[in-house]
Formats: structure tokens, C-alpha cells, sequence
């Protein structure tokens, strides 16, 4: 995780950590070292976020972008079929930005 989004990624995976909840990360694409290259997974969709957290009221899935980022196009449709299906998914940039969108009030 060495791209500035990596980083903040980190960042928020080690919050998620401290305020207890769970999470877990999606990668898409897994680096096969045999043939030296990334391959992408034939079944996970296109424009998944990155993190995924479970509560009491359901799954938030929290795409991170750098402060300059912005979501791309399977991004944003993605976004609108978890919101039509009662699940949340939210561009962050920041731990506040995660505070925000779960507040320990829901952790």
C-alpha cells in the first residue's frame, strides 16, 4: 500500500481496528508471482469500495480516495446499487471523513 490512497487506506483499516468494528478489505486483483503479473478476479464486480464494515444496521462500504481523487464511473454505479438494495457506500478521504459517516454511536 504504497500509492497515497494506499496509505490512507491503512490509516482507516487501523481506526476501524481501534474502534473495534468489523471490516475487511476488497482487492479486486491478486499479483500472481509465478507469472509476474495482477490478474483481476472474474468474480467480483467492477466498482466495489475498497472497505466494507458490518454494524448493527447493515454493511457501509467506503470507497478512499486521496483529498484530489474522485469516484470513476463502476464507482458511482456501484454506489447506486447498494443504496437501492438498503446498503450505504460512501467516498472518504480521511479517518474524520469515517467518523462521520459511522459514528461511534453506531459502532
Amino acid at each position: 500500500m504504497a500509492t497515497p490512497e494506499g496509505k490512507i487506506q491503512l490509516e482507516i483499516m487501523r481506526h476501524l481496528r481501534k474502534r473495534g468494528l468489523l471490516f475487511w478489505r476488497f482487492s479486486p486483483e491478486t499479483y500472481n508471482v509465478a507469472r509476474g503479473f495482477h490478474y483481476k478476479h472474474e468474480y467480483i464486480p467492477s466498482g466495489l469500495p475498497d472497505i466494507m464494515v458490518l454494524t448493527k444496521e447493515g454493511f457501509i462500504g467506503l470507497e478512499v480516495k486521496t483529498p484530489k481523487g474522485r469516484p470513476s464511473a463502476d464507482q458511482l454505479l456501484m454506489q447506486k446499487r447498494f443504496r437501492r438494495l438498503g446498503a450505504e457506500y460512501h467516498v472518504v478521504k480521511s479517518v474524520a471523513d469515517v467518523d462521520i459517516v459511522i459514528p461511534t454511536s453506531r459502532g
